[in-house]
C-alpha cells in the first residue's frame, strides 16, 4: 500500500497554475519537524516534502493558505526520473500526490509549538539512534 500522511508548514506562498487544458493544480513544498532532537544541536531537524494537489482542492488550498501555514496532507507517493540538463545523468524526484487536505495552525500562531515533539507515547527514545530500538 502506498499511503503517506503529513503535517507540516508550507515553505513558501502557494501558487495555483492551469494545465493547457484548464485543469488547476499547485506544486508546493512543507517542512515536517522530525520527532527527536539533534543531538549535536539539540534543535529539530526538519525533512522537506514536495507536494501536489488538483482541480477544487488547489484553488481552494492557494486561496486560504501561504507561508508558514500548517497543513496536514494525506496521500500517495510517486517517483519521476528525468535527466539532469548539465551532466545527462538520470536523477529521480519524489512527490506526495494530495488526495486529502486539512489545514492547521496560521503562520505566527503557537497553537503548534515548533519546539516541541509530538508526544508518540512513554517508552519511545529521543534519539533514533539509541541502542533501545528492536531492529
Amino acid at each position: 500500500m502506498n499511503k503517506i500522511i503529513l503535517i507540516g508548514r508550507l515553505t513558501k506562498d502557494v501558487e495555483l497554475k492551469k494545465t493547457q487544458s484548464g485543469v488547476e493544480f499547485c506544486n508546493f513544498s512543507i517542512a515536517v519537524q522530525r520527532p527527536y532532537k539533534d543531538k549535536a544541536t539539540g534543535k529539530y531537524a526538519s525533512d522537506f516534502f514536495d507536494c501536489v494537489v488538483w482541480r477544487q482542492g488547489a484553488s481552494i488550498l492557494a486561496k486560504y493558505c501561504k507561508k508558514g501555514d500548517q497543513v496536514a496532507v494525506d496521500g500517495w507517493m510517486s517517483r519521476d526520473s528525468y535527466a539532469d540538463k548539465s551532466t545527462g545523468e538520470k536523477r529521480y524526484a519524489y512527490r506526495v500526490n494530495v488526495e486529502k487536505f486539512d489545514f492547521g495552525a496560521k503562520a505566527g500562531s503557537h497553537a503548534a509549538d515548533e519546539n516541541t515533539a509530538p508526544d508518540y507515547g512513554a517508552g519511545y527514545s529521543d534519539n533514533p539512534d539509541d541502542e533501545e530500538f528492536p531492529f
